[in-house]
């Protein structure tokens, strides 16, 4: 899946007002002020009821975690945080060495400190996926339970959670003829063998995967009895949301260029929307953020199911509908968050601008040299 690859488990994107998405780990209420005051070094995506911060600078601040009232809900004394997921947060404590564990919402140590990292966003139906080692690829990644026993054994480069009841892991090996994947049930057995180089997450009982050609890995869609119900046609398939998943052809390494072209599949795996992007995002409440041109001089625009523009491509930037809002760039320096027209309703006046959660958008402004977090 290359840009839009399986285990590319990030945390949370926002829109980088300086012109290219960037990977944060940002929050204040919905409205034209903050809610909660951009004080932090970083925040956190609100994920039940809390958001991780940094308290202190960059390099050397601690984080803990606040509710949506921006009170202080489990003190600033970790060395990282991610978010909580299925009732348990992953932190890492002892510095940059230090180990992984999971706390509960008490603060209090659910699974005790001694994995290299966890995969976000940690725990999903149960099961988390962890390494055991820090260096890449070394076939050191499985997944636990909240027991802290492994269910998959530590074997695997990449390791994804549990979706639809199936988890999948892969060897990535030097070359597409060494790459391999499996899919796993909850009891950790390997439901269709390494018969993959890669896949994705099952939703709606179909789900990416690729085989080798060669040098080369095509990407299609397979079904619960891992066939193919799209052939492997495609050089990058995104994983599906509200019954599509976006399929890519052409040269994905050379993203500033135009020599992409992308377009939407439906779960019996049929071309639906013609590859005529050169970008695509998922679908979130009906809609998908699409772009038109190369990274650096094109444009994004807001597509629906039939695809037609809601909102004709005018923004430098723009991410995904999350509570009716999406944050969103004209000029790529400054965000803010439009409505389903187009329409800002939140002005572009920050750095950074993140998703909705709990009716609050993480935000970053200016602050001498730096940048602050607040909601």
């Amino acid at each position: 899946m290359n840009g839009k690859a399986l285990l590319t488990l990030l945390a949370l994107v926002a829109i980088g007002c300086e012109g290219l998405p960037a990977e944060i780990q940002p929050q204040a209420r919905l409205g034209s002020a903050l809610a909660i005051a951009a004080q932090y070094a970083y925040a956190g995506p609100f994920k039940e009821g809390l958001a991780a911060m940094q308290v202190g600078d960059e390099k050397t601040g601690l984080w803990g975690l606040i509710n949506t009232s921006g009170k202080s809900v489990i003190p600033a004394q970790c060395d990282s945080v991610q978010v909580f997921s299925d009732g348990l947060c992953a932190v890492r404590i002892g510095g940059e060495e230090g180990k992984w564990g999971f706390i509960d919402k008490l603060g209090k140590l659910a699974i005790n400190p001694r994995f290299a990292s966890v995969w976000p966003p940690g725990f999903v139906d149960g099961f988390a996926a962890v390494d055991v080692a820090k260096k890449y690829p070394i076939e050191s990644a499985g997944l636990i339970n909240k027991s802290g026993s492994f269910v998959v054994p530590a074997r695997f480069d990449t390791i994804g959670p549990y979706r639809e009841g199936l988890a999948i892991g892969s060897h990535w090996g030097y070359a597409p003829p060494t790459r391999s994947a499996e899919y796993f049930d909850k009891d950790g057995k390997s439901v269709f063998g390494a018969k993959f180089s890669s896949g994705g997450y099952f939703r709606d009982g179909v789900a990416p995967a690729a085989i080798s050609q060669g040098k080369l890995i095509k990407w299609g869609i397979i079904n619960r009895a891992g066939s193919f119900v799209a052939p492997p046609n495609y050089d990058n398939v995104g994983d599906f949301s509200e019954g599509y998943a976006s399929v890519g052809v052409g040269d994905l390494e050379a993203m500033s260029n135009d020599k992409v072209e992308y377009g939407f599949v439906d779960t019996k795996g049929e071309l639906v929307i013609p590859l005529q992007f050169n970008l695509a995002g998922d679908f979130s409440e009906g809609l998908a953020w699409v772009r038109i041109g190369d990274l650096k001089t094109g444009n994004s625009g807001i597509m629906d199911y039939d695809g037609k523009y809601a909102i004709p491509p005018k923004f430098s930037d723009a991410s995904s509908f999350k509570e009716g809002l999406a944050a969103a760039s004209v000029d790529g320096k400054r965000c803010g968050y439009i409505d389903k027209t187009g329409t800002f309703v939140i002005p572009p006046k920050y750095n950074s601008a993140a998703d909705l959660s709990h009716r609050l958008g993480s935000v970053s402004v200016k602050n001498g040299d730096r940048s602050r977090w607040g909601s």
